[in-house]
């Protein structure tokens, strides 16, 4: 067997090397550490925005796939447009007959206005009966309801028009937002050419990249550490890389349900997009740094309320490899933070543990 001795600045290692594996040994070491308030917390979108389906549409075509980048007013899909199209060029139709009419019925009103004024001429000069032109201005009065009634027919029409343009619109969906697809309502590489839905149906959601809230459920003796504005470090699930964020809200009430309070974050990230509802760690600063005997977590087992170690030596020959054949020790555990817990009682300051590579 041999053994390789390792000295970094916190702790000192010994590798014991055999034909099944690697132990390791480290020192208990008092270390100025931080303590931390650590908790875990889900991450979401700082803004996702819904794109739903119309009432009885049926999309024709899927512009987008999931996780694509897309640009506000970028198109994501397109329905059947053929009936409000037919529907469209009827009602145009319709429209400019109505509009020459109302040319007409004009054109008709100012000549009856002029013989009206002629009849009027005669009648003053005794010509004519006064009573002909009385009665002619009756004729005025009826083209008047005629000119009212085209005017109210050409501002229908047009109102219908644009309703239809507005559903033709609709019927091509848009990205509100410049964002990722984080949701479709199906896989564009499934699509077989038309997709009835029904009317609450989402057709995509788009979330907001490189702006994030990580939400934490907090109890009561953790929330009272927390205020708004305070920086955290957050922790993405499975990765080693912190983003700094900041309080924005703290509800004063807690779930009636849970008993818990909630506590929401904002954080920036650039590159690849996260995705909704992973967990992460958040990490609060929790009083001052102290001097401390302390471990690195992967020397202590913790079981419920217990905790304890395996003691050794870089003497010791016997130094198994699974991290079991010392006796273990029960130890009382203090601060913690990210990598390290502080060692109340159970060991001192220079003596070796095992602790565990993986």
């Amino acid at each position: 067997m041999r053994t390789f001795i390792f000295i970094f600045a916190f702790c000192a290692l010994t590798f014991s090397e055999s034909l099944w594996g690697v132990a390791v040994l480290v020192k208990a070491r008092k270390k100025n550490i931080q303590p931390l308030l650590l908790l875990s917390a889900t991450i979401n979108p700082k803004r996702s925005e819904t794109i739903k389906i119309g009432f009885n549409s049926i999309l024709t075509s899927i512009k987008v796939k999931l996780g694509q980048r897309v640009q506000a007013g970028e198109l994501i899909a397109t329905s059947d447009t053929e009936y409000f199209t037919q529907e469209k060029e009827y009602l145009n139709e319709r429209y400019q007959s109505v509009l020459q009419d109302q040319k007409q019925v004009q054109l008709d009103f100012e000549n009856l206005k002029k013989r009206q004024r002629n009849l009027n001429a005669l009648a003053a000069k005794d010509i004519i009966p006064r009573v002909q032109a009385e009665n002619f201005q009756l004729n005025l009065l009826d083209m008047r309801k005629n000119i009212i009634s085209v005017d109210e027919s050409v501002k229908s029409l047009k109102e219908l028009i644009e309703q239809i343009d507005k559903k033709i619109r609709e019927s091509n969906y848009f990205s509100p937002i410049s964002g990722i697809v984080s949701a479709l309502i199906i896989d564009p590489r499934q699509f077989m050419g038309s997709l009835s839905a029904d009317y609450d149906a989402v057709l995509a959601k788009i979330d907001e990249p490189f702006r994030f809230s990580a939400v934490i459920q907090a109890l009561d003796t953790q929330v009272v550490k927390i205020k708004k504005g305070q920086k955290a470090q957050i922790q993405l699930e499975g990765t080693s890389h912190f983003f700094e964020g900041f309080v924005t809200e703290i509800n004063s009430m807690a779930d009636p349900k849970t008993q818990l309070f909630k506590v929401m974050l904002d954080f920036k990230k650039d590159g690849e997009p996260i995705p909704a509802g992973l967990t992460a760690r958040v990490i609060f600063k929790d009083g001052p740094s102290k001097t401390a005997l302390t471990l690195p977590w992967n020397a202590v087992q913790v079981s419920g309320d217990m905790a304890w170690v395996t003691p050794s030596s870089p003497q010791d020959r016997s130094v198994a490899t699974n991290g079991t054949s010392g006796t273990k020790k029960p130890v009382k555990l203090g601060m913690r933070t990210a990598d390290q817990v502080e060692i109340l009682e159970g060991i001192r300051e220079g003596e070796w543990v095992e602790a565990s590579l993986w």
